[in-house]
This record gives C-alpha cells, sequence and structure tokens, in this order.
C-alpha cells in the first residue's frame, strides 16, 4: 500500500475493507478540489504513489471523470506524471480522458504539459 497513516485500512457496513487508495479515487469522482486535497492532505502521506489494481493512479481517474481542476492540480502542484501508464491498457491520462469524451480534460493535459 503506497499510502501510510495511523489506521491503514477501513472497513465499511457491510465489512469490507476500504483502503486509503479507495477512499481518495472515491473523492475525485464525488468530492470538490478543495475537498479532495484536504483528504489527500489528512489521509496520506504519500498518495501520489497510490494505485488501483489496474495501475491507474490518481491523474488517470480524474482524467477518466473529467475533473480538470483536480488533473491541473495533481500535474502542476504535485507533479504528478502525465506520461505514466495503467497496466490494464497501457493506456496515460490524456488516452483515459479522449477514451471517455472528456475533451476539455485532454486540452488540459496537453497545456500543462507545456507549462
Amino acid at each position: 500500500m503506497a499510502c501510510t497513516s495511523i489506521s491503514g485500512k477501513f472497513s465499511d457496513e457491510n465489512k469490507r475493507v476500504v483502503t486509503e487508495e479507495d477512499i481518495i479515487f472515491s473523492a475525485i469522482t464525488s468530492e470538490s478540489l478543495g475537498t479532495f486535497r484536504k483528504i489527500c492532505q489528512k489521509l496520506c502521506v504519500n498518495f501520489r504513489l497510490a494505485v488501483d489494481s489496474y495501475g491507474r493512479n490518481a491523474l488517470h481517474v480524474a482524467a477518466s471523470c473529467g475533473k480538470q481542476d483536480i488533473i491541473e492540480w495533481l500535474v502542476k502542484e504535485q507533479k504528478f506524471d502525465v506520461d505514466a501508464t495503467d497496466l490494464e491498457s497501457n493506456w496515460t491520462a490524456l488516452h483515459r480522458s479522449l477514451f471517455y469524451g472528456h475533451i476539455k480534460c485532454a486540452i488540459k493535459l496537453l497545456q500543462v504539459c507545456f507549462w
């Protein structure tokens, strides 16, 4: 597990094990940038290393979900590698944003590559 916190793993109401990575990736899909940043700061020492079983990191998830503001924060401030590929399809965040039809996210990824 890439994330380290005091508690390590959690369990939900169905007694399933929920990892910090699960919480971080869930926050990308459902929270604002401000809330996502707070979750990352409180929950995980090094969330940049968090990946799921398919090798997707936070940037891949944000690109898949159309979260332009989170993409910009991850690349500009957290120094995520825009060329990182997942294990599932060997795709980058740019591939994922285009596959899911998030053209503005694809443009954002191309812009941040040149900043």
